[in-house]
């Protein structure tokens, strides 16, 4: 299944609001609503975040149908590195490879488009299909930030994992991946 990425808009809100209320989309990231989340809060929100200058956020949609089906983004952008962030909230197409794909998309964006050097993650240990789609592209796990939170509660289920542009690139290379 063929996958783009457009600029995340408010109106996504509409349908992201959803995704906020679904216990099994958030189960492995340590972060759910507190509130029943409205297409209203969810707007009001995306507004907020969309503002920020240090942050890039996009949908993620089906080519052909332009079904919006979830959220990736770069978070906390520096001269050097980021922060990676993905959830695919359409659970029907959960399994599908869409992870991989868009992890891709936005790590090229991340590295052709602003010149990033890392890009890095946390992820919950248990969720293997995600920590799966993240060596795909080749992520490995980072010592040197695990060290330096591992007395953290925060952090006590979570794997820090990073990619640096150089093994990106030869990935992709290697797998032929051209579009983007």
């Amino acid at each position: 299944m063929k996958i783009y990425l457009r600029a995340l808009i408010p109106e996504d809100a509409f349908i992201s609001y959803q995704w906020r209320n679904d216990p099994e989309v958030w189960k492995y990231t340590g972060r759910k609503p507190d509130v029943k989340v409205t297409p209203i809060i969810e707007k009001q929100w995306l507004e907020k975040v969309l503002s920020n200058n240090d942050e890039i956020r996009f949908a993620i949609c089906i080519n052909g149908t332009n079904d919006y089906i979830g959220n990736i983004q770069l978070l906390k952008i520096s001269d050097i590195d980021a922060e990676f962030h993905i959830f695919i909230g359409d659970k029907r197409l959960w399994g599908k490879g869409i992870a991989s794909s868009a992890t891709h998309k936005l790590l090229k964006i991340g590295f052709s488009e602003y010149g990033l050097k890392r890009i890095y993650l946390t992820v919950n240990k248990n969720n293997i299909a995600a920590i799966k789609a993240y060596k795909k592209n080749g992520f490995k796990k980072d010592e040197n930030f695990i060290n330096r939170f591992q007395n953290s509660s925060k952090f006590k289920n979570q794997i820090t994992m990073s990619v640096i542009r150089e093994d990106f690139e030869k990935i992709a290379y290697d797998k032929g991946f051209q579009d983007v």
